[in-house]
């Protein structure tokens, strides 16, 4: 018995009255189920971009890491032996390029007692060089 477009089932109560249930069609339910499949590959095929995405950002982390560790070590070395100058060494799977150099700004009163540095680590992820620049400035300390 079809009612309005919707189809029903007509099954019998343990106690012998017809009752009509709605149900689905079998048109429906494969309708539905295509949807559904649908949606669940446009979901899955999400992942891959997102893992990409989290190992990006992971690498990025650890060059910063790198970065701040070459720094700190700079803050730590004497004032003598901070050479003006560009060295780069191999941390980890990066490679670190420290540039010393001596400012010359107009304006400051002593500029021999102040140096930028430069650290630029690079590394090579999925086929692509990838590198950041930190700035940072030592002052030699007062005697």
């Amino acid at each position: 018995m079809a009612r309005a477009g919707r189809f029903y089932f007509c099954s019998r109560s343990p106690l012998g009255e017809n009752r009509n249930v709605p149900a689905f069609s079998l048109i429906e339910l494969i309708i539905s189920m295509a949807i559904l499949s649908v949606g669940l590959f446009a979901g899955i095929r999400v992942f891959p971009v997102g893992l990409g995405a989290s190992k990006r950002a992971e690498m990025r982390s650890r060059a910063a890491f790198a970065a701040q560790r070459t720094i700190e070590s700079m803050k730590l070395t004497p004032w003598d032996d901070l050479a003006v100058g560009e060295t780069t060494t191999e941390v980890d799977t990066f490679s670190v390029t420290t540039r010393i150099s001596q400012l010359t700004l107009a304006g400051l009163v002593d500029s021999t007692r102040l140096k930028a540095a430069d650290v630029t680590v690079a590394w090579t992820q999925a086929g692509r060089t990838r590198q950041i620049t930190f700035v940072t400035y030592l002052r030699k300390p007062s005697s």
